[in-house]
């Protein structure tokens, strides 16, 4: 019984551990608007052409333009939480203009 507890608490562990690795990795590509949101005292968010909306933990100044079209590379960061809860929390790697 014991051996099946060690068992269930190390596949659980190694899941976790797998997760936050896999969560910082940049495999996202979007295609979107910068848009601001009114909620929770507003914030910059990317609307995603497939019309997903995205929260950036990292949005540089120079991109913070309502309706400004870009394209950027991100990571989810599924260890950060928000109150928003807009829709998932990325990091930016890259942005241009399109």
């Amino acid at each position: 019984m014991r051996s099946v507890f060690v068992l269930v608490v190390y596949t659980l562990l190694a899941g976790c551990a797998g997760q936050t690795e896999l969560s910082t990795r940049p495999g996202l590509e979007i295609r979107g608007t910068v848009t601001w949101i009114e909620l929770e005292g507003g914030f910059w968010a990317i609307r995603g052409d497939d019309n997903k909306v995205y929260e950036p933990i990292n949005l540089h100044t120079d991109y913070q333009v309502e309706g400004l079209p870009v394209t950027l590379r991100a990571s989810m960061r599924r260890d950060r939480m928000s109150t928003r809860m807009a829709g998932p929390i990325i990091e930016i790697h890259s942005i241009r203009r399109r």
